[in-house]
């Protein structure tokens, strides 16, 4: 049956094979997932796979190991002997290439978990396993799911990895510092989970980056760490509601690739003019800090810029003329700050759909060509707005 084995040598020789990725240790306790998908390998499935495969026999057991990890038996679909309309059943007699959403290359090796919730009913955490499958350049648990614990030191060991999204789960702990080993990371993804204390510096060494989204989570109070000013292929970075206080790092100014920047719901404060260098930026959510000073008529050089958010700060002084340049703006948002002095023209941007403008200190009355433009939103004092009366347009007592 086993060309060359024994069911005894078969048996030996996997072993030997999943502890080079498990400590022989984890095997005492035979309710481990580890354990469970060892015996599933060797005595349940179908396929009975011969040893002299180390890639597959690797690739089968890992993908059990998560399996079992995350409460495979009452995934909602794709478990053992279930329906499955994407893929094959997970633990079928099938090549794990087939298996619920899993890629792999040309050569067999797995290249892609994206075990996403779509209401999959995944419960359970990350097994250290999966980091040490060579090929792997995607892994993603995308919720709202419950995936549990910590993001395994293992990740360190990840060679190939691209791709880590994990956002909207239950995960908790502190985030690695070996994840600053993953040189080949560009897209991270952690928010709306648990994670505390301090986020690694070492974040700063995945020069590869182009989109980190890590807000959302309870980590203690911390300013933005100063290693991030090194991701210069970062072209977003999602940091809100993170507990973070002090100021933009002035070395920020070289992440010349940044095109959204969410920074919102923190107590970050001083002056935002570091983004001013950004002149590719599109995005800039900066709402709910405390930031200072007045406006800096350099944002009149983003010509790509879409969406200005920062409302709910303190900014002083006047909205500068140069806003009137921002042909590309959709939505600004400036309510709730200092700002004084009269409103600029702004009826000439061609793509302004929102503007909010209200709990000010202006003077002077909105201009009536900007009532005539008919926004979408707009969202003013009535005691600056006069046109609104004459326009029919709700403002704000």
């Amino acid at each position: 049956v086993y060309p060359g084995f024994t069911p005894l040598s078969r048996s030996d020789t996997i072993l030997t094979i999943v502890t080079e990725l498990t400590d022989s240790n984890t095997f005492e306790d035979q309710s481990t997932p580890q354990s469970l998908a060892l015996d599933w390998i060797l005595n349940i499935d179908e396929a009975q796979l011969c040893p002299d495969d180390e890639d597959a026999i690797k690739q089968r057991y890992v993908l059990a190991v998560v399996y079992y990890s995350t409460d495979g038996d009452n995934w909602n679909f794709c478990s053992q002997n279930a329906l499955c309309l994407d893929g094959n059943s997970y633990l079928s007699s099938d090549d794990v290439c087939t298996w619920h959403r899993t890629t792999c290359n040309d050569n067999g090796l797995v290249l892609q978990v994206e075990l996403d919730e779509f209401n999959l009913g995944i419960n359970g955490g990350i097994p250290s396993e999966i980091f040490r499958l060579t090929s792997l350049e995607v892994l993603s648990f995308d919720g709202p799911a419950n995936l549990q614990g910590t993001i395994p030191d293992s990740i360190g060991e990840a060679v190939s990895l691209n791709t880590l999204d994990l956002d909207d789960n239950n995960l908790s702990g502190v985030i690695p510092s070996f994840i600053g080993s993953v040189s080949t990371l560009r897209q991270l993804d952690i928010d709306f989970n648990s994670f505390t204390g301090i986020i690694p510096s070492e974040i700063g060494s995945l020069t590869s980056l182009t989109d980190m989204l890590i807000g959302e989570n309870d980590y203690d109070d911390q300013p933005l760490p100063e290693s991030f000013a090194q991701l210069v292929n970062l072209n977003f970075l999602s940091i809100n509601n993170a507990n973070i206080n002090g100021e933009i790092p002035s070395s920020y100014s070289q992440l010349q690739s940044m095109l959204g920047f969410d920074c919102s719901d923190n107590s970050l404060g001083g002056s935002i003019d570091v983004v001013t260098n950004w002149l590719s930026v599109q995005g800039l959510t900066m709402n709910d800090n405390a930031f200072t000073g007045p406006l800096s008529a350099n944002i009149g050089n983003l010509q790509f810029l879409t969406a200005l958010r920062l409302q709910n700060n303190t900014f002083t002084g006047e909205i500068p003329q140069s806003f009137e340049n921002l042909a590309s703006l959709t939505v600004l948002n400036l309510s709730g700050n200092q700002l004084t002095g009269p409103i600029p023209d702004l009826s000439n941007l061609p793509n302004l759909q929102e503007l909010q403008l209200q709990n000010n200190n202006f003077s002077g009355q909105l201009p009536a060509s900007v009532c005539a433009r008919e926004l979408g939103i707009l969202s003013i004092d009535c005691s600056i707005c006069d046109c609104c009366i004459t326009e029919g347009i709700e403002c704000v007592p």
